[in-house]
Parts: C-alpha cells; structure tokens; sequence
C-alpha cells in the first residue's frame, strides 16, 4: 500500500485486516470453550475458522479432539486423516486415527495407520507398543477365523 496506495486496494487490505482480527477472537474463544469442555462450542468455533482457513492442521486436530469427547469417531477420524496430509511427518495423527479404529474394533485399518505412524519414525515409542498390541490382536482374529472354517 505504501509504495501504490489507491482505494480499492486500501479497502481490501483493511477488510483483510478485520478478518484476519476476527478470525484470531474465534481461535481464542474455541481454545477456552476446549478448555473449559465445553467441546460443541468449540467445534461450531472450529468450522466458522476452517471454513477460511482450510489448510491449518493443528486447527483440524483440536476439532478432531473435540470430536473424541463428543463421541463422534467417524469425524475425528476425517480431520486427523486431512491433518496428517497437512503437516509432513505428523505421527500423532497417524497413532491417534490407529488407536481410534482400534476402539472401534477394525484392527485392519488399526493396523495400516500404525504402520504409517512407523514409517515415518520407526522409533516412536506410543505407536511401536500400539502396532504390537494390534498385530498381536490381528494374529488371534486370523487365527480364530481360520478355526471356524475348519469348523473347530
């Protein structure tokens, strides 16, 4: 604007700023409704700033959070997945989605999501110790379905 003032570019500058000023008074409202548990306000804050800020990922991982205390692991599992995508080596997301599809009992995708989380660091401690439990459960599920097809 300094070096080429005019109106119209004033203007947008101006209703840039307004945004970029509201959007900051959302994100410090969601923050304390997270704090505070109070998780439905938090995600109706969280929408109004993704809906400008699409690609922000660790704004899509405190909604996916307040997914979780929701009780709404099919969302949660959306933002992590597009969060992972957003921010290279994001092993969190990949042990979070693990452990979420591991709660609802799809030790397959449990399985491929940790294997993520360990291709990106193979000495993540959380999601080594998660990837035995879930390749140790995934053992005793073939195991069982090999026993019913023999009719044991």
């Amino acid at each position: 604007l300094k070096s080429n003032p005019s109106n119209n570019e004033e203007k947008d500058a101006q209703t840039q700023l307004t945004k970029s000023d509201e959007l900051q008074r959302l994100h410090s409202q969601a923050v304390s409704a997270y704090q505070q548990e109070d998780y439905e306000a938090a995600i109706s804050l969280l929408d109004e700033i993704l809906a400008v800020c699409v690609w922000d990922a660790e704004l899509r991982e405190l909604r996916a959070e307040c997914y979780i205390k929701e009780g709404e692991p099919g969302k949660a599992i959306s933002d992590l997945k597009a969060a992972a995508k957003l921010k290279n080596d994001n092993t969190e997301a990949f042990y979070k989605i693990s452990r979420i599809y591991y709660q609802l009992g799809d030790h397959e995708l449990s399985l491929s999501e940790v294997r993520e989380c360990l291709k990106l660091d193979q000495d993540h401690k959380q999601c080594f110790s998660l990837y035995k439990q879930v390749k140790k459960l995934n053992k005793q599920i073939e195991s069982a379905e090999e026993f019913i097809r023999e009719g044991r």
